[in-house]
């Protein structure tokens, strides 16, 4: 019986206090509803990602088509080189490849299909740099213009 009384009064409040959530139903865990005070946070995550999906679907998509008006070429990106002495040879692999070789100032609008790509900035043999990017529908603003990526120098 103590036992019982001592769950009851000392382990039962731990586990409400600490924020572990208890649903009743499905219902109550996908709208983040928990028996608990705090509740498990769920909810506000999930609300969250539906805000950011609803502000995804408002902006409008920049897509290039081919001559034909139907067929698209991918998302709107820019390869900048911002040197003011050295040309660069921009290297851009992932679903699809694409090279870039441009003199100082240079800039190239290129149009990529969605995906994942991995690109690598030479000058001259040398590697100066390189990384990774996500071509899709979220849009980054570059000098006052809005792409869907892009990729510079300024060395």
């Amino acid at each position: 019986m103590r036992k019982k009384i001592f769950i009851l009064i000392v382990i039962l409040p731990l586990i409400l206090l600490t924020g572990c959530a208890l649903f009743m139903n499905l219902d109550q865990l996908n709208k983040g509803r928990s028996l608990t005070p705090f509740g498990s946070g769920e909810g506000y995550y999930m609300q969250e990602k539906q805000l950011a999906i609803n502000k995804l679907k408002e902006q409008p998509v920049i897509v290039g088509y081919q001559a034909d008006k139907k067929t698209p070429l991918g998302y709107k990106g820019l390869v900048a080189n911002l040197s003011e002495y050295r040309r660069y040879n921009y290297i851009i692999n992932g679903p699809e490849k694409a090279a870039f070789y441009l003199g100082p100032g240079d800039r190239q609008i290129y149009y990529l299909i969605p995906g994942t790509y991995y690109w690598k900035i030479q000058y001259g043999d040398s590697v100066v740099s390189q990384g990774r990017l996500t071509v899709g529908a979220q849009q980054y603003s570059f000098m006052k213009e809005n792409y869907h990526w892009y990729l510079t120098t300024e060395w």
